[in-house]
């Protein structure tokens, strides 16, 4: 019908002068204007066809695309009719949520009490009035002027757009899965290619379609139609998925949005004076019978979520903690949870209650991230094997971070299955270790030895923690008080490791080696020397502590076993000297 208007209003002009044209080319367009909608009302009354052929209930083609961008979290080629939408779907963390500025309590107490209807307007996801809130769900809508064929310029996003989208937002946003069900953040923009008909209703079904696509479960598929109306005295005519004549000729455009269960969102703008209740059950009966329609289709086209999200988009691994860990997971001014964020690429949110959200995309290290919380959040467990790193060396072994704020050492003796004079030679301050906790004490510090070790096997010629040295067989262990003649393993700075039993050793520390001061252990002794040596401590870790000047002279070997006092104090002997406690202490 246009074509013909426009080719009769060009013949028209092409008889007047130039200086007609200008007057009579506005009376003609109006005119011809106005002969449109007559026409096309007139058709509907008396023939019950449409400008494009179709009945009054008939819904346009429908054709659906899915995954049509390779690299979108989700995406949808929605057309019915001369109505297409590009919706694309982006998943996100709770970091991505949108941050709105609310209205305030105040105002939002006001407007509940003179109007409860925009108190839920400007309310939030929780329904509490705020002055700040976050949506995890977003819809934006753009209508680009191409789509119905014009070329102007485009500017900021218009009332319109604005309007639409949010429209298709709150139809969509119901069916949306809770947090715990699927912890993403989800924007969905919608494109419109073209437009004929309505399009913010085209969006909330590419909104589902693309949602699906990306793997969130939605609750249920969603669906949008336009309803019209041509009233003829008493007489009302309703129209399904309107174009935008129908529309602009029309008496009504009312959009209705929902699922198979019910309505969703609704929107109207009528020019006549109002509808009937009956003309209101009948027009929502219709677009009901056209939704489902709709529906039927989408379902065709992708019946449920995808199983797997892409691989593009985040992946989240949810973990709930001890609301008392968080400090320890964050660390001072967020040192630790900086540090994890940037060692494993990833993107870690802590809740007030305790759930931790671990984000990793393509690239990242998400399963050691969430290993590495795990063990901050809970304890270093005895026989567990952590992957740490050297933070510092020291002449007795090295200290190894084996997750963010929490160190363990790995004595010298423990470091390889070979005797190691310089632990500088085994390691460096930086490097990656495997290392497996072998006793925690009652003060939380930790001791480390090797995977395939037991406490005390290394082969540095005893273990400074009454270990099993060299002999493979069950431990021995002496009695606490009792004299032993044993033989010199290995010689340290700090004292040297004496074999008071095949297979067991213990240190006799440098300040227990004799009553006169010794600065170097190898000026008293040498390695295979034998020596009488008293048990002054054995630890709850099995760790044995010796001492050579408290021996007397003529003590007999393993028959005498000296007072809990002898030692005491200074080198006159008041109480058993606990050597190598200081060692410890240099950490």
């Amino acid at each position: 019908m246009k074509a013909v208007t426009s080719a009769a209003t060009e013949a028209f002009l092409a008889e007047l002068s130039e200086d007609e044209q200008g007057e009579a080319g506005k009376q003609i367009g109006n005119a011809f204007h106005d002969l449109e909608g007559q026409l096309e009302r007139e058709s509907i009354i008396r023939n019950g066809t449409r400008a494009d052929g179709r009945k009054l209930d008939e819904i346009r083609p429908i054709n659906i695309e899915l995954e049509v961008l390779s690299r979108t979290h989700g995406s949808a080629l929605f057309t019915r009719g001369e109505t297409q939408a590009l919706v694309t779907t982006t998943l996100g963390t709770g970091r991505d949520e949108q941050i709105v500025d609310g209205l305030g309590d105040e105002y939002s107490k006001l407007a509940q009490t003179q109007d409860e209807r925009f108190a839920l307007v400007i309310s939030n996801d929780s329904g509490e009035g705020g002055d700040e809130y976050s949506k995890r769900f977003m819809l934006h809508y753009n209508f680009p002027p191409f789509c119905v064929g014009e070329v102007r310029r485009m500017f900021s996003t218009s009332r319109r757009e604005i309007g639409h989208g949010n429209l298709a937002e709150r139809a969509v946003n119901v069916v949306m899965p809770s947090p715990e069900e699927f912890p993403y953040s989800a924007r969905v923009v919608s494109e419109i290619l073209e437009s004929n008909g309505s399009s913010s209703m085209a969006s909330v079904c590419g909104a589902s379609l693309a949602l699906l696509d990306a793997g969130c479960p939605l609750r249920s598929h969603v669906a949008g139609i336009a309803m019209g109306l041509i009233e003829d005295g008493d007489d009302h005519y309703i129209l399904s998925d309107i174009l935008g004549s129908e529309d602009h000729n029309g008496d009504m455009d009312f959009k209705v949005a929902g699922t198979r269960d019910g309505i969703t969102a609704l929107q109207m703008d009528i020019k006549i004076k109002g509808l009937s209740a009956d003309l209101l059950k009948r027009a929502l009966s219709q677009a009901k019978a056209g939704r489902l329609h709709i529906l039927e289709k989408m379902h065709t086209a992708i019946a449920e979520a995808r199983p797997e999200i892409s691989e593009w988009a985040p992946q989240l691994v949810l973990k709930e903690i001890p609301v008392e860990k968080i400090g320890g997971l964050i660390g001072p001014g967020g040192k630790v949870i900086r540090a994890l964020q940037t060692d494993y690429a990833v993107k870690i949110e802590v809740s007030d209650e305790g759930v931790v959200t671990i984000a990793g995309g393509p690239g990242s290290k998400l399963e050691d991230a969430v290993a590495a919380v795990e063990a901050i959040c809970g304890d270093a467990e005895i026989g567990a094997v952590y992957t740490g790193k050297v933070v510092s060396l020291r002449e007795f072994g090295a200290f190894i971070e084996i997750f963010p704020g929490k160190e363990g050492l790995l004595h010298i003796s423990e470091a390889s299955d070979d005797f190691v004079k310089d632990i500088h030679k085994v390691f460096s301050v930086g490097d990656e270790a495997e290392v497996k906790v072998a006793n925690i004490d009652d003060m939380g510090r930790v001791r480390l030895c090797l995977p395939h070790h037991e406490p005390g096997e290394g082969g540095g010629g005893g273990g400074g923690r009454g270990g099993r040295g060299r002999d493979e067989g069950p431990k021995e262990m002496p009695e606490l008080g009792k004299i032993y003649e044993g033989t010199v393993r290995s010689i340290k700075s700090y004292g040297v490791f004496v074999e008071v039993l095949p297979g067991t050793d213990g240190l006799c520390h440098v300040s227990e080696m004799s009553k006169e001061r010794v600065a170097h252990p190898e000026d008293v002794v040498s390695e295979g020397d034998t020596v009488k040596v008293i048990v002054l401590d054995i630890e709850d870790n099995g760790r044995i502590r010796l001492s050579m000047k408290h021996v007397p002279a003529d003590a007999e070997v393993s028959t005498e076993t000296v007072p809990a006092t002898v030692g005491a104090g200074s080198d006159s002997g008041d109480r058993p000297h606990r050597a190598g406690r200081s060692t410890r202490a240099t950490k």
